[in-house]
C-alpha cells in the first residue's frame, strides 16, 4: 500500500493489510475448491492461508467489514482502495449468484460510467454486420447469424495450443517486420485451463513467458488471433522482454 509518508506504518493500516490478505487468500481457496482456478497470481499464490470460507456470502460479509475501516491515507489512495474493494465485492456477489448486468459489472471492475454510443451509430453497425453475415452465407439476424458463425469458426479445446503455434510465429515475425524490438530468443508457451479471465500473459524472466487461455468459453480462429497478438506479440510479452 502507498499513499502515506509516515515513517512508521500506522497500526490501522497494518491490520487492514493483514485482514485483506486473509480475505483475498480465503476467496482464492474457495474459487479453487469450487471451480479449479486461482484468483491470485504469481508470488501472491505463496501467501499463507489463514482464513477459510464456506460460501461466497461469507466472502461478501468479510469484504463489507473491510470497507468500513477508516484508514490513515490520503484521499486519492482511499478512493483507489474503495474501488478495489468494490470490484472484489462485486466479484463475490456474482459468484454468490447475483444477476448483475454487464454494464453494472463494467462499472464495478473498471470504474467506467456513462458509456454511451448513439443509437444511430449502433444501428449502422448492426446493419453492416447483418450485410457481412448475409454475404458470408449466414442469417442476417444478428443473434442467429453470429451464433452460427461462431460455431463454424470454433476451435476445439484440445486443438487450441497447436492452432496458436503458427499464430505466435507469424505475430512475432510481423512484429519484427514493423520494427518492434522482440529479442530472437524469446519463447512463449500457450496453456489452456479453467480461469476467471479470458486470457492472461505471464512473464517468467529470462525471455520466457506463458499465455493462459480460458477453457470455459468458446474460441474462434479470430478470437485466438486477437488474444495472441494482445498477450504475446506485439503485446505484453513483447513489451516485457524488450
Amino acid at each position: 500500500m502507498t499513499g502515506t509518508n509516515l515513517t512508521v506504518r500506522p497500526d490501522e493500516l497494518v491490520r487492514f493489510e493483514t485482514a485483506f490478505r486473509e480475505v483475498a487468500t480465503g476467496a482464492d481457496d474457495l474459487a479453487f475448491r469450487e471451480q479449479g482456478y486461482h484468483l491470485l497470481m504469481g508470488d501472491s499464490l505463496n501467501l499463507p492461508r489463514t482464513r477459510q470460507f464456506a460460501s461466497w456470502s461469507e466472502v461478501i460479509a468479510a469484504t463489507e467489514a473491510l470497507d468500513r475501516v477508516a484508514l490513515p491515507l490520503d484521499l486519492r489512495t482511499k478512493r483507489y482502495i474503495a474501488g478495489m474493494l468494490h470490484a472484489f465485492h462485486t466479484f463475490a456477489r456474482v459468484r454468490a449468484g447475483s444477476r448483475l448486468t454487464y454494464l453494472e459489472q463494467v462499472e464495478a471492475y473498471l470504474e467506467l460510467r456513462d458509456i454511451w454510443i448513439p443509437d444511430a451509430e449502433l444501428e449502422s453497425l448492426r446493419t453492416r454486420l447483418g450485410e457481412l453475415l448475409a454475404h458470408a452465407g449466414y442469417s442476417d439476424n444478428l443473434e442467429q447469424g453470429l451464433r452460427t458463425w461462431e460455431r463454424t469458426r470454433a476451435v476445439p479445446t484440445d486443438r487450441i495450443v497447436s492452432r496458436c503455434t503458427p499464430i505466435l510465429e507469424a505475430a512475432k515475425r510481423d512484429s519484427l517486420a514493423c520494427g518492434i524490438p522482440v529479442p530472437d530468443r524469446v519463447a512463449v508457451d500457450v496453456v489452456v485451463l479453467s480461469s476467471p479471465y479470458y486470457a492472461y500473459a505471464h512473464y517468467h524472466g529470462d525471455y520466457r513467458g506463458t499465455v493462459e487461455l480460458t477453457s470455459d468459453l468458446l474460441w474462434t480462429e479470430e478470437a485466438l488471433k486477437h488474444s495472441i497478438c494482445h498477450e504475446a506479440f506485439p503485446g505484453h510479452q513483447a513489451s516485457a522482454t524488450a
